[in-house]
């Protein structure tokens, strides 16, 4: 996994918010994937309390909110698949990492 750092002030993004995980296998049994799928999500809530968003977890997802920018994560693993998305929008329109990134590379 590769790791963005922010030059400002040594902040790492984590490695899941722009990993591939098309090709990963899932852990060996239903405890394992929990902890993974806690490990992943407790990764990105933290990472987004850093950059100064207010973060909420609704069901499976890890949503943070600053100014116009939303940013909902989720993270799954079922017994043969391993499932990961992020979505970003800006002011109600679908944005990219990017967007993310301006806030904490001040």
């Amino acid at each position: 996994m590769s790791q963005a750092t922010a030059p400002a002030n040594n902040l790492q993004e984590p490695g899941i918010l722009t990993a591939n995980t098309y090709f990963w296998s899932p852990g060996r049994d239903s405890g394992y994937r929990r902890r993974a799928e806690d490990r992943n999500r407790n990764a990105v809530a933290d990472f987004f309390r850093a950059i100064g968003m207010d973060v909420t977890i609704d069901s499976d997802d890890v949503v943070g909110r600053k100014d116009d920018i939303v940013a909902r994560f989720s993270y799954s693993e079922s017994c043969s698949n391993v499932y990961k998305h992020l979505s970003i929008t800006r002011n109600g329109k679908v944005s990219n990492i990017k967007s993310l990134r301006k806030l904490y590379a001040k």
